[in-house]
């Protein structure tokens, strides 16, 4: 055996994301979780805080764009189910999944879903205010007010109705 063949590292399993990490790890490289449990994000606080401040239970676990994002989402959620009272539930389901995935470890709760959720309010609330606007919008003739009643139609050989040429 000579002194330049490679020591085989220790590993070990995450034992949340089940990936591979260094034995020595404090942190796990995949999913950011701590692997020892000294200094890591609790899962309660970062609940609480996404609760009631949407994404910031996030950002607390160090997913600071993924926080900013589902900050965006639920108050634009909320925006528009406050403004469709019909849209509500949609909304609260929006906060609730912020809250889950600020729980979760690794981020479980898909983004994407949270993303539709927004774009079929969106579009309920665009739908709602086209509605609202054709319905409330002034009805007005092809002709505006000012304009004087048309003549009577000019017919040859009327007698009075005829125009000297």
């Amino acid at each position: 055996m000579s002194d330049r063949e490679p020591v085989q590292a220790r590993v070990n399993t995450c034992r949340f994301c089940a990936e591979v990490i260094q034995a020595a790890a404090v942190k796990c490289k995949h999913c950011g979780s701590w692997v020892d449990g000294s200094g890591g994000a609790s899962n309660g606080i970062a609940a609480m805080l996404s609760f009631f401040i949407p994404g910031v239970g996030q950002m607390y676990r160090g997913k600071i764009g993924r926080g900013l994002a589902w900050m965006l989402l639920t108050i634009v959620g909320w925006f528009f189910g406050l403004l469709l009272v019909i849209a509500a539930p949609i909304a609260i389901l929006v906060h609730i999944l912020c809250v889950l995935d600020a729980a979760s470890v690794g981020g479980r709760v898909p983004l994407r879903l949270a993303i539709t959720l927004d774009l079929i309010l969106i579009a309920g609330a665009a739908l709602l205010f086209w509605a609202v606007v054709a319905q409330h919008a002034p009805r007005t003739s092809a002709l505006p007010a000012s304009l004087p009643p048309p003549e009577a139609p000019f017919v040859c050989g009327a007698g009075e109705g005829q125009r000297a040429g």
